[in-house]
């Protein structure tokens, strides 16, 4: 009989900790607001995105708070469940439940895909908060087919024109996709860089993709000069909201080139001479068609040189 008791309340220990947690919290603190992030978001069909909630009461985050996540479900509505992460307890039901508690950062996450375009509506609610009118928030995924490729971070010399390309396809399909409005914009000028393309005001420029599904910008130093620009890229809705971002250092270098010659100061009459000339390079950036030009004094002919060289006079 014994044996029996403390078999049944093994079994009921593991079932509690295997189970959903209590509305309440693992930290003792009861949190009083939610917030969900984002609120509105665009994703590339096929891809995964994640939606944050955050439960904090007066004093900061609420570690060991349960959030639900719901997807909510209409004829056309699109969109599941992938996982949960939060802290020590979370379970995925199925593709539009799931719930976790929040991390020690007031957190917990829920990651949803979709395998075609449309609409992923979503709510976040954290039953340990007792206002109705706090402790549920509403967020939407767009989930679309036209995908962008963006342009990685460059390093190119100093007053060198560097065109900025974004790429627009279809993932279904990859075909290229036109007309899709993208902005840029230079946020910093240090130093000063601009975009010279026609229909742009220096440090922004809007376009749309061509046939090939490109836009094309140039950006271009108003004077050379080293250091960093950052380019801010916007991929824009018709009516002018950000489906998606991407900031792109742009990194201006310069080769800086020295020129040393050993050699005897004096030399005999129709006797020859040896000299070795050493160029270096003590710049962040490879000089290239570099070339070296030697005048010779008068009274000297070259006799050779290693690489050879072109001989004209006395240069």
């Amino acid at each position: 009989m014994l044996l029996v008791l403390l078999m049944a309340g093994l079994s009921v220990a593991s079932a509690q900790e295997a189970g959903p947690t209590s509305p309440g919290t693992g930290s003792g603190r009861i949190p009083t607001a939610m917030s969900l992030s984002p609120a509105e978001g665009w994703s590339c069909i096929r891809d995964q995105q994640t939606i944050t909630a955050s439960a904090t009461d007066a004093t900061g985050a609420v570690g060991g708070a349960r959030v639900d996540f719901t997807l909510n479900r209409f004829p056309e509505a699109v969109g599941d469940i992938v996982d949960v992460t939060g802290g020590s307890g979370k379970s995925k039901m199925d593709n539009t439940y799931a719930y976790a508690d929040t991390d020690g950062s007031g957190q917990a996450m829920a990651t949803l895909t979709a395998t075609r375009p449309g609409d992923t509506d979503f709510t976040a609610y954290v039953p340990g908060i007792s206002d109705p009118s706090a402790h549920k928030d509403f967020g939407v995924m767009h989930w679309v087919d036209p995908c962008p490729s963006f342009p990685a971070d460059a390093v190119n010399a100093i007053g060198v024109d560097h065109p900025v390309t974004v790429n627009v396809a279809n993932v279904s399909d990859g075909a290229a996709v036109a007309g899709v409005p993208v902005r840029f914009r230079v946020s910093d000028d240090e130093p000063d860089a601009m975009f010279v393309d026609a229909g742009g005001d220096g440090n922004v420029i809007a376009g749309t993709t061509d046939d090939s599904g490109a836009v094309t910008v140039t950006l271009r130093q108003a004077a050379p000069g080293l250091g960093d620009n950052t380019v801010f890229i916007e991929v824009l809705t018709d009516d002018g909201k950000t489906m998606f971002s991407h900031t792109m250092t742009k990194t201006w270098r310069s080769p800086v080139l020295g020129v040393t010659a050993e050699g005897p100061a004096t030399v005999g009459l129709l006797r020859e001479a040896t000299y070795n000339i050493m160029v270096t390079n003590s710049g962040d950036f490879a000089a290239t068609n570099t070339m070296l030009t030697v005048d010779l004094p008068a009274g000297l002919g070259s006799v050779s040189s290693t690489p050879e060289g072109a001989v004209s006079a006395t240069v």
